[in-house]
C-alpha cells in the first residue's frame, strides 16, 4: 500500500516529542498566586503528613531511649499515716539532701500500706503490692510497726545496720537499735537490723501516728547508700515539718 500524502511537513510541530517542563520551570513561571494554589494542591497534605510522621517517630525514639525518671530512695510506710503536706516536703528535702538530680530522679515516701487489723480486699492487695515491690528491690526502705517489722526482719529482709552505718552514725543510733534473730538459721545470733524513730526530731513533726515505729533498710536495695544517707538525715536534720501542715491548713482557710 502506497504512503498517504500529507500536506504536512515532517518537521512540523504535532510530530514533536513533547518535553515535560521540571517543577523548577513551572514554579519559575508562577506568580505569588499561582504559586499558593499551587503548593495547596500539591505538596501541603503531603507536607503535614511528613511533619506528623517525624514528630511521631521522635516521641517513640525519646519514650523508648530517652532518659526517664529514677526513684533513688523509695520508703515504704506501714501502718502508719504521714501528713500529705509534711511527707512533700520531707521528700524534697531527702532529694535535696541526696544531691538527687531535679528533674530525672525523685524520693518517695509511700504511707499507703495501711493493714493493721483489716482483712478486706484493699489490704489484701495493699500486702501484694508491697510483697511484689520487695521481691523487686524496689523498696530501699520500711518504717513500721514493731509486729509487721518483725515479720521480715526475722526473714532476714534487713541488712545488718552494723556492717553499713558510718561509725559516727552507728555511735549516734546505737541506743535506738533493735535486734533481731533469723528464724532461717539454727544458733543465728541477734543483729541490728531496725531502728527506732522515736527519737528522729524529723520523725516527731510529720503528724504521725505510730509513736515508735522501727526503721529498717532493705538487703536487696539498689540504693543502700542513699537508705544510710536517710537514716543520717531522720537522725540530724534540725526540721519541724509540722509547719508544712499548719502552711497548707491556713491555705484551704
Amino acid at each position: 500500500m502506497a504512503r498517504k500524502e500529507t500536506v504536512l511537513d515532517e518537521s512540523a510541530s504535532i510530530y514533536q516529542k513533547r518535553e515535560e517542563k521540571s517543577e523548577k520551570q513551572k514554579w519559575s513561571e508562577m506568580d505569588k498566586k499561582a504559586k499558593w494554589q499551587y503548593f495547596n494542591e500539591y505538596y501541603r497534605n503531603k507536607l503535614i503528613i511528613l511533619i506528623v510522621g517525624v514528630v511521631a517517630g521522635v516521641w517513640l525514639l525519646y519514650s523508648v531511649v530517652g532518659p526517664s525518671v529514677e526513684q533513688v530512695l523509695y520508703v515504704a510506710v506501714i501502718n502508719d499515716y504521714w501528713n500529705d503536706a509534711a511527707s512533700e516536703a520531707l521528700e524534697l528535702d531527702l532529694k535535696e539532701y541526696l544531691n538527687a538530680h531535679p528533674k530525672w530522679e525523685e524520693v518517695m515516701i509511700d504511707d499507703s500500706y495501711y493493714f493493721l487489723g483489716d482483712s478486706s480486699t484493699d489490704a489484701s492487695q495493699y500486702v501484694q503490692k508491697l510483697a511484689a515491690y520487695i521481691f523487686a528491690g524496689d523498696i530501699d526502705m520500711i518504717v513500721a510497726d514493731e509486729e509487721q517489722f518483725e515479720v521480715y526482719a526475722t526473714q532476714d529482709y534487713f541488712v545488718n545496720l552494723q556492717e553499713v552505718l558510718p561509725a559516727d552514725l552507728y555511735e549516734l543510733v546505737k541506743d535506738s537499735l533493735v535486734y533481731y534473730k533469723s528464724v532461717n538459721e539454727e544458733n543465728a545470733v541477734e543483729i541490728p537490723v531496725g531502728i527506732r524513730l522515736g527519737d528522729s526530731k524529723v520523725y516527731a513533726s510529720m503528724n504521725n501516728y505510730q509513736e515508735s515505729p522501727l526503721l529498717g533498710i532493705m538487703g536487696n536495695s539498689e540504693y543502700i547508700d542513699n537508705a544510710v544517707a536517710a537514716v543520717r538525715y531522720f537522725f540530724t536534720a534540725d526540721v519541724d515539718y509540722s509547719q508544712a501542715q499548719l502552711q497548707q491548713e491556713q491555705q484551704k482557710d
